[in-house]
């Protein structure tokens, strides 16, 4: 399906792999299969240049099970943006 976007690292026969299930502006990924380590670091790089109309939108967010909001940057038009951990 070419709306479908996967990676799995080279080389890689188990593991997870990192699925965009959707082409659209409203992107985002699932990571498919066992964490064999807990998660201890996260990057994110982010080209942003948010409008002055007063939208609000969410670039960056990281759900865990039972906290959706664990990590959040938010981007208010016009404002400095907001990062949320633990939803607040």
């Amino acid at each position: 399906n070419r709306n479908n976007l996967n990676f799995r690292p080279a080389g890689a026969r188990g593991g997870f792999r990192v699925s965009f299930p959707l082409r659209t502006n409203y992107m985002f990924a699932r990571l498919r299969g066992p964490v064999r380590a807990p998660l201890r670091a996260l990057s994110a790089c982010l080209w942003l240049r948010p409008g002055r109309a007063p939208n609000l939108g969410t670039p960056f967010s990281y759900a865990a099970p039972g906290q959706p909001n664990e990590l959040v940057l938010l981007a208010w038009g016009g404002r400095p943006l907001e990062l949320l951990v633990d939803d607040q």
